[in-house]
């Protein structure tokens, strides 16, 4: 069996090497064509050129095609995957530090606030863009979607792509699931991948926005284990990796010690299962001035300087395994995307954890509105599962960032500064900013992608 795959954003050195590579780790696949998109040349050069050795390692025979044109990337494709980063790592630079003079620090800037916000306005068009083409081009396809903020940016491909089956993939509950299941005495096999992990060895359910979910289920042998994760959430501050802090990795920013996500589950009685440094720009209360925006929390500030040295070690990585001065770990990721194209291509039927419009999921939350759970999917589409009760609290939280994040879409797709000042003045992050310098704030946001906001600043 062979398929077409256009990749939105192919010059992705911290996406396309390992999604490519899973790619070729489906048994019901020999080969096909992948198609690379991407501004960047020198990057789009250098996924392509993992051609060879991945057709080496595999056996398979799949065509890397560089092409420079979104018509021609997703014109009868398959499967579509959304990896783009409009303005790339500089953009991130001004979404984090424009807010920083009017009080809001955020650790982050992916999702939520100001910072979540202003990466929305150049995300959300090129995503509608996206979903057009692909509508137009390959009616009836699949469209894959990894890029940040991912409910908005999901919620404007679909917008776009209505006759198209559009999902949004986040890997954060798999990235917390192991401190649960250590919790609860039902630790990760090793070797295991995440997909299996989650939906074999737990039944479970998880309801909410993207990087802010929260567990509303979990069994294990036909037990109720919430019971004692709530007991574990009243009786401890911290975790700590099998116990132990001095297990701790402090030097990362992607480390932490889920004091957030402990405090959190001790107030609601719910546990979030999302990583401590999204859900605390969902929670300003806990990422203001009197927590040190929340390193009191045991949160670091993921820094552009961070950002830029991952980037250009992802790069001389990939560098060395086409120079063949590294061998390439040919092992297939815990990234759900192939697991998708494989379960399509199959025909068979999966649960995963999807971001897709809310159609009975989530009772608490607008219809048609980009919710997270668990649901299934097959080669039709998509099986919608309630996945509730949200408790009252936490719904409340979760319709008031669903507010923004529609107001953020459309001030993105009308270019329209009157719903962007609507967005800044109902965001939570803005409480602390004074009123009257919110116009201000969205301004300096506007100039300071101009170059990337089209809609707002036409020709």
């Amino acid at each position: 069996m062979k398929t077409v795959i256009g990749i939105v954003g192919g010059g992705s050195v911290n996406w396309c090497p390992g999604l490519i590579r899973d790619v070729y780790h489906i048994d019901a696949l020999e080969g096909g064509e992948i198609r690379l998109l991407d501004p960047d040349d020198a990057a789009l050069r250098l996924i392509a050129s993992l051609e060879g050795p991945y057709n080496r390692l595999s056996g398979k025979e799949f065509k890397f095609i560089p092409v420079h044109s979104l018509d021609e990337c997703v014109s009868g494709a398959d499967f579509t995957l959304c990896t783009f980063s409009p303005g790339s790592l500089d953009a991130f630079y001004w979404d984090l530090e424009v807010p920083i003079p009017y009080g809001v620090r955020q650790p982050v800037s992916m999702t939520a606030g100001p910072c979540g916000i202003s990466a929305a306005l150049r995300t959300c068009s090129v995503a509608h863009e996206v979903g057009q083409a692909v509508s137009k081009h390959a009616p009836g396809s699949w469209i894959i979607n990894v890029v940040n903020p991912l409910t908005c940016v999901t919620r404007a491909i679909n917008l776009g792509a209505p006759n198209c089956k559009v999902v949004g993939l986040c890997h954060e509950l798999e990235g917390q699931i192991g401190f649960v299941g250590d919790i609860l005495g039902v630790p990760w096999p090793e070797g295991k991948r995440g997909q299996d992990y989650l939906m074999r060895d737990f039944d479970l359910q998880v309801a909410g926005l993207n990087h802010f979910i929260w567990l509303t289920r979990i069994f294990t042998g036909g037990k109720d284990r919430y019971p004692e994760l709530r007991a574990f959430a009243e009786s401890h501050e911290a975790w700590f990796k099998g116990g132990d802090p001095a297990a701790g990795n402090f030097a990362s920013s992607w480390s932490n010690n889920k004091e957030a996500k402990l405090a959190l589950c001790k107030a609601f009685g719910s546990l979030p299962m999302a990583g401590d440094r999204h859900l605390v720009e969902f929670m300003p209360s806990m990422c203001s001035q009197a927590n040190r925006y929340a390193m009191d929390y045991g949160i670091r500030k993921t820094t552009m300087r961070e950002r830029y040295e991952l980037k250009k070690k992802a790069t001389e990585r990939v560098q060395r395994w086409v120079s063949g001065e590294e061998d390439i770990p040919w092992r297939r990721s815990s990234e759900q995307a192939t697991d998708i194209i494989e379960t399509v291509l199959t025909k068979g039927k999966e649960r995963f954890v999807m971001n897709v419009p809310n159609r009975g999921q989530i009772a608490e939350l607008p219809s048609e509105v980009v919710v997270e759970s668990i649901s299934t999917l097959t080669a039709d589409g998509f099986g919608y599962e309630a996945a509730g009760p949200l408790p009252q609290p936490i719904a409340g939280i979760c319709r008031s960032h669903v507010e923004v994040q529609e107001l953020a879409v459309q001030a993105a797709l009308e270019g329209n500064r009157r719903k962007l000042l609507d967005a800044l003045y109902l965001d939570h992050h803005t409480h602390m900013v004074e009123f009257r310098e919110i116009p201000r704030l969205a301004d300096e946001l506007l100039e300071a992608n101009r170059d990337l906001l089209p809609r707002f600043f036409p020709a």
